[in-house]
């Protein structure tokens, strides 16, 4: 079995599938997500699909920014770079397919996608 990682540095979160074209087997990457908290460095985890505000209240790094003027003081969140992380493993009948594709639809912000360390795009 090969094990692959796959990261992003993304403001706000998305749902993502890794798909096996020409039969389009696909493989949903909804579990196992972490972010890098952006206070301490340490890993937390995180809800795929999702945002980047609800894992930080989710985890108690930040208050409801959905409550009273919470919203003006979590503002900060929009001005550092927050890494989503998920390790995956795939098996060698899925490797062997000709063309896979990495499904992205819903990143919403800038984002570096990486497989295993190395950049795929930058949206």
């Amino acid at each position: 079995m090969n094990k692959n990682i796959f990261s992003v540095l993304i403001s706000f979160a998305f749902f993502s599938a890794l798909i096996a074209n020409a039969d389009q087997v696909k493989m949903k990457l909804t579990d196992g997500w972490s972010i890098q908290n952006p206070k301490d460095a340490r890993s937390i985890p995180a809800v795929v699909p999702g945002t980047i505000y609800n894992d930080l209240y989710r985890n108690g790094v930040i208050a409801d920014p959905y409550y009273g003027i919470n919203e003006k003081i979590v503002s900060w969140i929009d001005t550092v770079s927050i890494q989503y992380r998920c390790e995956f493993n795939v098996d060698s009948s899925f490797l062997s397919h000709k063309h896979l594709t990495l499904d992205l639809p819903m990143i919403d912000g800038t984002a570096d996608v990486y497989l295993n360390g190395k950049l795929l795009f930058t949206a």
